[in-house]
């Protein structure tokens, strides 16, 4: 699938290749052009290639190669997993910094830029690598979503729970203390009349369990939940 017979062929200067001179379609044939049978109608018809169809041809033909060589594939490999990685930290980096994880937000920036810089020089060196800059770019979504999930698995940092309950609410207090939550109750009006609010700050890695409780003892009840840096240190529980 080599195109060297045209490789020679001043593509970078088009205008020292004039539209009247004609490329047999047969010779092209025996060249095991890949792009013949996209042109098939076209050739047939002229029996002629245009420079801007040649260099079309040779380009296609360069990125075959790319596409069935082992080694750029491995490149790519690589390029693709630092990129997914690279994303992981980013966005766990933005989440302790929400959350005032110093320690943490620094590990993971400094990890992430050595990772981005190699990463994007492999990549700019060879532009034409269209490989490299696919798996660079599905890196990129692919590491976001890998590190929403990974956030949630860490559980790093604390939460805040708003419930409001229209008839439940001291007992779901009650039973949340039992549990060892602390819990601050308000009382609130509603459409349908009184209902009540419960406070409930507690360690993410805790936030499920809480939410399930409140769950199981009213199913109507509307649960919020918000990120939560604390000032002073309370009672968590847990």
């Amino acid at each position: 699938m080599s195109l060297t017979k045209w490789q020679n062929v001043p593509i970078e200067a088009p205008k020292t290749l004039h539209y009247s001179h004609k490329i047999a379609a047969a010779d092209l044939k025996a060249a095991g052009c890949l792009l013949l049978t996209i042109r098939t109608r076209e050739i047939k018809k002229k029996h002629t290639l245009t420079p801007l169809t040649l260099e079309a041809i040779i380009r296609y033909n360069s990125a075959m190669e790319n596409l069935l060589n082992p080694e750029l594939l491995i490149g790519a490999g690589v390029i693709f997993g630092l990129r997914v990685v690279n994303m992981t930290l980013d966005t766990l980096r933005l989440r302790m910094m929400a959350r005032g994880q110093k320690p943490l937000a620094f590990l993971f920036g400094v990890v992430e830029t050595l990772i981005y810089l190699y990463t994007l020089s492999a990549v700019i060196q060879n532009l034409d690598n269209w490989v490299n800059i696919a798996a660079y770019s599905i890196g990129f979504g692919v590491g976001s979503i890998v590190g929403m999930a990974l956030d949630e698995r860490l559980a790093v940092g604390y939460i805040h729970l708003r419930v409001i309950s229209p008839s439940r609410g001291a007992l779901i207090a009650e039973n949340l203390r039992d549990q060892g939550f602390a819990v601050t109750e308000f009382s609130g009006r509603g459409r349908d009349g009184m209902v009540s609010m419960l406070s409930v700050s507690v360690k993410r890695k805790n936030a499920r369990k809480a939410r399930s409780l409140v769950e199981d003892l009213d199913e109507t009840a509307f649960i919020t939940a918000e990120d939560l840096t604390p000032v002073r240190k309370g009672y968590w529980g847990m």
